[in-house]
Protein backbone atom coordinates (compact mmCIF):
# COMPACT_ATOMS: atom_id res chain seq x y z
CA UNK A 1 0.00 0.00 0.00
CA UNK A 2 2.91 2.22 0.98
CA UNK A 3 4.26 1.76 -2.49
CA UNK A 4 1.20 2.41 -4.30
CA UNK A 5 0.58 5.62 -2.46
CA UNK A 6 3.94 7.14 -2.96
CA UNK A 7 3.89 6.58 -6.61
CA UNK A 8 0.32 8.19 -7.04
CA UNK A 9 1.04 11.01 -4.55
CA UNK A 10 4.01 11.46 -6.61
CA UNK A 11 2.18 11.38 -9.94
CA UNK A 12 -0.02 13.57 -8.45
CA UNK A 13 3.19 16.31 -7.60
CA UNK A 14 4.76 15.88 -11.07
CA UNK A 15 0.82 16.46 -12.72
CA UNK A 16 0.98 19.73 -10.74
CA UNK A 17 4.14 20.94 -11.72
CA UNK A 18 3.45 20.46 -15.43
CA UNK A 19 0.00 22.28 -14.87
CA UNK A 20 1.69 25.29 -13.26
CA UNK A 21 4.21 25.27 -16.03
CA UNK A 22 1.86 24.89 -18.28
CA UNK A 23 -0.05 27.82 -16.97
CA UNK A 24 2.92 30.25 -16.91
CA UNK A 25 3.77 29.87 -20.08
CA UNK A 26 0.22 30.89 -20.93
CA UNK A 27 0.55 34.23 -19.25
CA UNK A 28 3.73 34.71 -20.54
CA UNK A 29 1.83 34.10 -24.34
CA UNK A 30 -0.84 36.76 -22.76
CA UNK A 31 1.95 39.38 -21.83
CA UNK A 32 3.20 38.84 -25.67
CA UNK A 33 6.53 36.99 -24.84
CA UNK A 34 5.87 34.12 -27.31
CA UNK A 35 8.60 32.36 -27.38
CA UNK A 36 9.51 32.05 -23.06
CA UNK A 37 5.62 31.17 -22.81
CA UNK A 38 6.19 28.59 -25.76
CA UNK A 39 9.79 27.35 -23.26
CA UNK A 40 7.11 26.67 -20.60
CA UNK A 41 4.81 24.72 -22.37
CA UNK A 42 7.49 22.55 -23.76
CA UNK A 43 8.69 22.15 -20.37
CA UNK A 44 5.32 21.56 -19.22
CA UNK A 45 4.93 18.82 -21.97
CA UNK A 46 8.84 16.87 -21.03
CA UNK A 47 7.40 17.08 -17.18
CA UNK A 48 3.75 15.29 -17.94
CA UNK A 49 2.48 13.96 -21.45
CA UNK A 50 -1.03 13.21 -20.64
CA UNK A 51 -3.12 15.73 -20.33
CA UNK A 52 -5.10 17.34 -22.61
CA UNK A 53 -4.46 20.80 -22.22
CA UNK A 54 -0.61 20.08 -21.58
CA UNK A 55 -0.24 18.63 -24.91
CA UNK A 56 -2.50 21.43 -26.68
CA UNK A 57 -0.16 23.94 -25.39
CA UNK A 58 3.00 21.91 -26.11
CA UNK A 59 1.69 22.06 -29.92
CA UNK A 60 0.88 25.26 -30.18
CA UNK A 61 4.83 26.14 -28.72
CA UNK A 62 5.87 23.61 -31.65
CA UNK A 63 3.49 26.10 -34.07
CA UNK A 64 5.22 29.31 -32.32
CA UNK A 65 8.86 27.66 -33.16
CA UNK A 66 7.63 26.83 -37.00
CA UNK A 67 7.68 23.00 -36.44
CA UNK A 68 4.06 22.73 -38.60
CA UNK A 69 4.42 19.20 -39.09
CA UNK A 70 5.32 17.98 -35.91
CA UNK A 71 2.41 20.29 -34.01
CA UNK A 72 -0.22 18.86 -36.78
CA UNK A 73 1.21 15.33 -35.47
CA UNK A 74 0.39 16.66 -31.52
CA UNK A 75 -2.52 17.79 -32.19
CA UNK A 76 -3.43 14.50 -34.61
CA UNK A 77 -2.63 12.35 -30.94
CA UNK A 78 -4.42 14.37 -28.82
CA UNK A 79 -7.59 14.40 -30.68
CA UNK A 80 -7.33 10.43 -31.16
CA UNK A 81 -6.50 10.11 -27.31
CA UNK A 82 -9.74 12.67 -26.41
CA UNK A 83 -11.83 12.73 -30.03
CA UNK A 84 -14.40 15.08 -27.72
CA UNK A 85 -11.99 17.76 -27.31
CA UNK A 86 -13.15 20.55 -29.14
CA UNK A 87 -10.27 22.80 -28.79
CA UNK A 88 -7.83 20.21 -30.19
CA UNK A 89 -10.02 19.70 -33.58
CA UNK A 90 -9.72 23.82 -33.66
CA UNK A 91 -6.37 24.17 -33.11
CA UNK A 92 -5.26 20.61 -35.57
CA UNK A 93 -6.98 22.55 -38.05
CA UNK A 94 -4.96 25.76 -37.93
CA UNK A 95 -2.12 22.85 -38.07
CA UNK A 96 -3.58 22.05 -41.35
CA UNK A 97 -3.59 25.16 -42.50
CA UNK A 98 -0.49 26.16 -41.59
CA UNK A 99 0.67 23.06 -44.02
CA UNK A 100 -1.93 24.26 -46.80
CA UNK A 101 -4.22 21.40 -46.26
CA UNK A 102 -7.39 22.72 -47.25
CA UNK A 103 -8.63 19.56 -46.68
CA UNK A 104 -7.73 18.72 -43.78
CA UNK A 105 -7.98 21.74 -42.22
CA UNK A 106 -11.74 21.61 -43.65
CA UNK A 107 -12.07 18.05 -41.73
CA UNK A 108 -10.85 19.44 -38.38
CA UNK A 109 -12.91 22.40 -38.36
CA UNK A 110 -16.10 20.40 -39.21
CA UNK A 111 -15.33 18.07 -36.21
CA UNK A 112 -15.21 21.51 -34.05
CA UNK A 113 -18.54 22.85 -35.12
CA UNK A 114 -20.07 19.53 -34.60
CA UNK A 115 -18.92 19.59 -31.25
CA UNK A 116 -20.42 22.78 -30.39
CA UNK A 117 -17.10 25.44 -31.21
CA UNK A 118 -17.56 28.21 -29.44
CA UNK A 119 -18.80 31.39 -31.66
CA UNK A 120 -15.46 33.03 -31.83
CA UNK A 121 -13.52 30.51 -32.97
CA UNK A 122 -16.63 29.65 -35.59
CA UNK A 123 -15.88 33.12 -36.99
CA UNK A 124 -12.03 32.35 -36.65
CA UNK A 125 -12.68 29.09 -38.43
CA UNK A 126 -14.25 30.54 -41.42
CA UNK A 127 -11.02 33.38 -41.05
CA UNK A 128 -8.59 30.68 -41.97
CA UNK A 129 -10.83 28.86 -44.42
CA UNK A 130 -11.58 31.83 -46.82
CA UNK A 131 -7.74 32.70 -46.00
CA UNK A 132 -6.73 29.60 -48.03
CA UNK A 133 -9.54 30.13 -50.56
CA UNK A 134 -7.55 33.33 -51.25
CA UNK A 135 -3.94 31.76 -51.56
CA UNK A 136 -5.72 28.92 -53.63
CA UNK A 137 -7.27 31.91 -55.83
CA UNK A 138 -10.64 30.76 -54.96
CA UNK A 139 -12.35 34.50 -54.62
CA UNK A 140 -15.61 33.84 -54.75
CA UNK A 141 -15.27 30.92 -52.02
CA UNK A 142 -13.39 33.08 -50.08
CA UNK A 143 -15.72 36.74 -50.83
CA UNK A 144 -18.56 35.49 -48.86
CA UNK A 145 -16.86 33.66 -45.80
CA UNK A 146 -15.12 37.68 -45.35
CA UNK A 147 -18.20 39.30 -45.44
CA UNK A 148 -19.88 36.77 -42.83
CA UNK A 149 -17.23 36.99 -40.43
CA UNK A 150 -15.58 40.59 -40.67
CA UNK A 151 -18.35 41.77 -37.68
CA UNK A 152 -17.60 38.99 -35.57
CA UNK A 153 -13.60 39.39 -35.44
CA UNK A 154 -11.75 42.10 -32.82
CA UNK A 155 -8.79 44.28 -33.43
CA UNK A 156 -6.26 43.30 -35.73
CA UNK A 157 -7.73 40.40 -37.46
CA UNK A 158 -10.86 42.65 -38.31
CA UNK A 159 -8.59 44.92 -39.80
CA UNK A 160 -7.04 42.00 -41.69
CA UNK A 161 -10.58 41.02 -42.69
CA UNK A 162 -11.68 44.32 -44.01
CA UNK A 163 -8.26 44.71 -46.21
CA UNK A 164 -8.55 41.24 -47.38
CA UNK A 165 -11.95 41.92 -47.95
CA UNK A 166 -11.61 45.37 -50.21
CA UNK A 167 -8.74 42.79 -52.17
CA UNK A 168 -11.26 40.12 -52.69
CA UNK A 169 -13.71 42.86 -53.98
CA UNK A 170 -11.47 44.26 -56.53
CA UNK A 171 -10.03 41.66 -57.69
CA UNK A 172 -13.48 40.30 -58.21
CA UNK A 173 -14.90 43.11 -60.23
CA UNK A 174 -11.99 42.97 -62.78
CA UNK A 175 -12.97 39.38 -63.35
Amino acid sequence: WSTLSYERLNQSATTATAHRLSLVGAHFVQLGDIRTGGRFAMESYYTDRNEPGIINNFARALQVYGDHKQSERKFHDLVSMRPGYVLGWYNLGIARYNLKDSDGMAAAFDVALDLGSPRHRVARMAWYTALLYVQEKQLARAYPLLVSVQSQLNGELKQSATELLAIVERELAQQ
